[in-house]
């Protein structure tokens, strides 16, 4: 279920009619439109629903082993080149991403961040597939916040391939609170492997190689040959280990 039909369900029915109307023509997401309920609502239900979003919106989805629930987006033109954004003050580049709130399903969340990082909306974009599984990163000891509670270890991710049906001027940065990015280009496939941070490669790669023949239906472009040997070999091993989950069978590794 969407927010908005968890709160019509949770709250008084003046409150829930407001929120039903506003709903119907905005994202039930975004946090702009919960405070313009919340500006309309009588003092005691402005209470309630800030109440209720702090126990069930404003908390991420950190499952009972330390991993934070996230999405990941895929977002490829016509020509099969795939959107990489720039991060905010400082060098880096990677796919839109973000943490899933408690309450949100995986493509609710996936759309929300479509629109807060990139500017996009579910008119904008076609969904060619999502990955099977959670596809499962740690996160390096340094940046692992030890006295932070739930404590996050790392994030499992679903990951969504989109194609682009609108003009690629649609994309901005000036939809969320706090931009992530200030920067897109469209690069070839296997690039973003090279550009994200190095904790995120492997993921990057079992993402691509599952979800890329949504794009290249008759074979996926061929590896760089500048990829360093270790990089092959370990996602060679991690896609042997993702068949062996799906099939059940043993390992091969020669």
């Amino acid at each position: 279920r969407t927010v908005s039909s968890i709160l019509i369900v949770a709250l008084p029915d003046a409150m829930a009619t407001n929120i039903a109307i506003t709903a119907s023509t905005t994202n039930p997401h975004n946090s702009n439109d919960w405070r313009l309920l919340i500006k309309t609502a009588s003092p005691g239900q402005a209470d309630g629903l800030v109440e209720y979003l702090l126990d069930h919106m404003s908390n991420d989805d950190i499952d009972s082993d330390g991993f934070r629930a996230n999405v990941g987006i895929i977002l490829s033109n016509d020509d099969g080149k795939l959107l990489l954004a720039g991060r905010v003050g400082n060098s880096g580049w990677q796919f839109p991403q973000g943490g899933m709130l408690v309450g949100e399903t995986p493509e609710e969340a996936m759309f929300r961040e479509l629109h807060e990082e990139v500017g996009l909306s579910a008119d904008d974009v076609e969904i060619l597939g999502t990955t099977r599984e959670w596809l499962k990163y740690r996160l390096p000891e340094k940046f692992v916040r030890r006295g932070s509670a739930p404590l996050c270890i790392g994030q499992k991710q679903r990951w969504f391939i989109l194609k682009l049906v609108g003009p690629d001027n649609r994309v901005r940065f000036d939809r969320g609170e706090n931009p992530e990015f200030d920067r897109w280009r469209w690069v070839d496939f296997w690039r973003p492997v090279n550009e994200v941070i190095y904790f995120k490669r492997r993921v990057y790669a079992r993402a691509l190689h599952e979800l890329g023949p949504f794009v290249f239906p008759t074979g996926l472009p061929p590896q760089p040959r500048w990829w360093p040997k270790r990089w092959r070999a370990m996602f060679d091993k991690d896609l042997v280990r993702a068949r062996t989950r799906e099939t059940g069978s043993s390992p091969d590794y020669s």
